[in-house]
């Protein structure tokens, strides 16, 4: 009965693998050069007739593609969503006199409170809009302070604007409240920090003192100052080692699209200048954690080791039918002289 665990075990496990292994589909640089290029190229027009408000497309085979992206890289997604917000945290700190930690700390502590209820309604992400609405634009609101003190920075402000708040009976709070900042969701938040200025003061001390904190800073000046959030050196030295300098630098100003980690094409040029370099599961996944090696991202090398074969399979198809398009198009033409 033991033997015959043992074996089921076994069995299992070596399912689990193959499930989870990633398996390398051979291509060579000119082959997938050309696959990038001609998706880059339908994608950008597709592009061009949204935003003209077109509805028929240009390239329809490339939607499946897109969607399938949608569905199968998901933690890139978020990371490009966090990268965005993680720019804007990082231009609110030198208009507002601080530091990037400043900015992050202040960032997470509003953020904590995410849904608001008022009456029927729950209003989402209220924390990270007040956030914004407060530090963004400077002059937005002047917060001013009863007692005329000064301070560091605009931060530190915010913190004596609270208490002073907290320190008001109710009535006098809310009036004052409304009259800096409006009857509106953020003046209605910071009502709430006011009122519960305990958990506030908890909240960004937490924060500040959780263990990786500091490293989660170096990271936000990181790509809050990058306009993709790989690792810059390695993602450039591995799409030249896979398509060469001359294609690089096309790329830098034809397809900007394909060297950057912030876009869908970007990714594929990632997973396809992998597989042309690598042929090991090993190597694959090693080059993936080279350019994705932070706290935000260490979650994206599997997500791109798991998807590379589809992803190489769909831009084979689209390929395939883009190609046969234009053969179509130069028969009718040659047809039409």
């Amino acid at each position: 009965m033991k033997r015959i665990l043992s074996l089921l075990l076994i069995v299992s496990l070596t399912a689990g693998s193959q499930i989870w292994a990633a398996k390398n589909v051979a291509l060579t640089a000119e082959e997938a050069i050309a696959m990038l290029e001609a998706t880059s190229i339908a994608q950008n027009e597709n592009e061009s007739r949204r935003e003209a408000g077109i509805k028929k497309m240009a390239y329809p085979a490339l939607i499946p593609v897109e969607k399938g992206f949608e569905k199968n890289y998901e933690r890139t997604l978020i990371n490009w969503n966090w990268h965005e917000i993680l720019t804007r945290v990082g231009a609110t700190a030198k208009p507002n006199n601080g530091s990037m930690r400043d900015a992050y700390l202040y960032y997470l502590t509003l953020r904590k409170i995410s849904n608001v209820p008022v009456g029927n309604t729950v209003y989402r992400n209220v924390g990270a809009r007040a956030f914004f609405d407060l530090f963004e634009n400077v002059e937005l609101y002047k917060l001013p302070l009863e007692s005329g003190k000064k301070v560091n920075n605009r931060f530190e402000h915010f913190d004596l604007y609270l208490h002073e708040l907290a320190d008001m009976d109710i009535n006098e709070r809310q009036k004052k409240a409304i009259a800096d900042i409006g009857n509106n969701l953020t003046g209605f938040l910071v009502l709430i920090y006011a009122t519960q200025i305990s958990d506030y003061e908890n909240t960004k001390k937490s924060f500040s003192n959780y263990k990786n904190f500091d490293e989660e800073v170096r990271i936000v000046e990181t790509w809050a100052n990058s306009e993709s959030f790989s690792n810059t050196s390695e993602h450039r030295k591995l799409l030249i080692e896979a398509f060469g300098q001359e294609t690089y630098t096309r790329w830098e100003t034809e397809h900007p699209d394909l060297i950057t980690a912030n876009r869908m094409l970007g990714i594929f040029a990632i997973q396809l200048a992998t597989n042309v370099l690598h042929s090991g599961d090993k190597a694959r996944l090693d080059s993936y954690k080279r350019l994705f090696d932070d706290l935000f991202s260490n979650d994206m090398p599997a997500e791109l080791f798991k998807n590379e074969a589809g992803a190489i399979k769909n831009l084979r198809a689209f390929h395939k039918k883009y190609l046969a398009d234009i053969a179509k198009a130069e028969k009718k033409a040659a047809k039409g002289k």
